[in-house]
C-alpha cells in the first residue's frame, strides 16, 4: 500500500458557450479564457438536432440564451422540427445534498428530483414542470417558480419571476424508452 496526500489539486477550468476558438470574431474574454477555457461550440452541438432535452442544473445556466444556443436549441435542424428544449436556472440557486440538515431549506435538489421522477414516469417536459408547481411543497414552488410560487411558462423573460427557465419549443418532449 502506498501513501497519498489527503487532497487532490485541481486546475480551474472555465466552460463557455462560445469563445474565439470557434468564433474568431466573438468578444474577447478576460484573463486569457479564450485560449484556456473549454468552448462548448467546439463539440459541434450548436448545429445538431440530436439532443431533445438539455437540463443544465447549474447556477445562472439560463440567465441568457447563449448556453441554449451552444447545445443546439436554435440550430437549423431544430427549426424544421421545433422539438428541442433547454432548461436551466436564471439565478444562483443554493443546494444541499439529500439528508443534509439544510436540505429542507434549500429545495432546489428536491424540485429537480421531482421533475426527473415525473419524466421517468412518462410525463412530458410541460407535465413534469407543472407537477412541481401543482404537487411540490411550498419550498419547491418558491425555489423553482419564484416569489409567487407559480409556474409562469410563456410569460416574457423580463415579466416572469420563475427561477427555472425554459428555452426552445420542445415542451412536450418525453424521455425515450
Amino acid at each position: 500500500m502506498g501513501w497519498s496526500l489527503p487532497y487532490t489539486v485541481y486546475a480551474k477550468l472555465g466552460v463557455f458557450s462560445a469563445t474565439r476558438q470557434t468564433f474568431p470574431n466573438a468578444p474577447l474574454l478576460p484573463d486569457n479564457w479564450d485560449e484556456r477555457g473549454f468552448d462548448l461550440c467546439s463539440l459541434g452541438m450548436n448545429s445538431s438536432g440530436n439532443k431533445k432535452i438539455v437540463f443544465v442544473d447549474g447556477c445562472l445556466s439560463a440567465k441568457f440564451d447563449d448556453m441554449a444556443m451552444a447545445y443546439g436549441t436554435y440550430s437549423d435542424w431544430s427549426l424544421g422540427y421545433h422539438d428541442q428544449i433547454y432548461i436551466g436556472w436564471r439565478e444562483t440557486v443554493f443546494t444541499a445534498p439529500p439528508g443534509s440538515p439544510l436540505d429542507w431549506i434549500l429545495f432546489s435538489t428536491n424540485g429537480v428530483k421531482l421533475f426527473w421522477e415525473r419524466m421517468g414516469l412518462g410525463d412530458d417536459v410541460w407535465q413534469a414542470l407543472y407537477y412541481t408547481d401543482s404537487h411540490g411543497s411550498f419550498g419547491i414552488k418558491r425555489t423553482l417558480w419564484g416569489l409567487n410560487g407559480s409556474m409562469n411558462l410563456g410569460e416574457p423573460y423580463h415579466e416572469s419571476d420563475d427561477i427555472i427557465w425554459v428555452y426552445g419549443e420542445g415542451i412536450h418532449n418525453k424521455l425515450e424508452p
